[in-house]
């Protein structure tokens, strides 16, 4: 399959990669929208550059599907299932339009036991979205409601993180706010 590879600091290019199979757990997506976030740019100019290594440069968490050597680019993405895992218990189908989760989060720690997930000590990071494919675990694929076209589905992560910023700030409707700054 072909995916958008760092191939050094500055440099990004569309590569041959091995195509991901989903493990008994993993549901296997065929990506058809991929955004930008403001992190990607940071990445291929070699800062925040995710690595397959627990700890990773800018990343407290573990990097998913990163072959060694290789960065891929993309996290926030939409598609359609073409594979479901023997183990997968949810009502998914083939041919389901989804978003994912590029972010999945332990559930046992001090902060995911406080409804503080964004904290998660053990989070895993799944990159590599601007790709033909990827492989999700179940609990990080969301199904799109019927007649949300996949464009916008790829728009579920940062607006749940917009929509998490306002619950967290208590914002209610006829509340004045002010937001500032671009993102990341």
């Amino acid at each position: 399959m072909q995916a958008v590879v760092v191939k050094d600091v500055g440099v990004i290019e569309i590569q041959d990669v091995p195509e991901p199979e989903p493990e008994r757990d993993q549901i296997k997506v065929k990506i058809a929208y991929a955004g930008i976030c403001g992190s990607d740019p940071k990445i291929v100019a070699g800062k925040n550059m995710p690595q397959h290594q627990e700890g990773a440069i800018g990343w407290p968490q573990k990097i998913e599907y990163m072959p060694s050597g290789k960065r891929f680019l993309g996290h926030e993405a939409s598609g359609t299932i073409v594979k479901i895992g023997s183990d997968v218990k949810g009502d998914f189908k083939i041919g389901q339009h989804v978003a994912m989760n590029f972010r999945g989060v332990c559930g046992s720690c001090y902060y995911c036991q406080n409804k503080m997930e964004h904290f998660c000590e053990r989070a895993t990071i799944f990159m590599g979205l601007m790709a033909e494919y990827a492989v999700f675990k179940e609990g990080l694929v969301y199904p799109l409601p019927e007649g949300v076209p996949l464009d916008v589905g790829a728009f579920l992560e940062p607006v749940s993180v917009a929509v998490h910023t306002i619950d967290i700030a208590r914002v209610k409707l006829g509340d004045s706010v002010i937001i500032t700054g671009g993102g990341l």
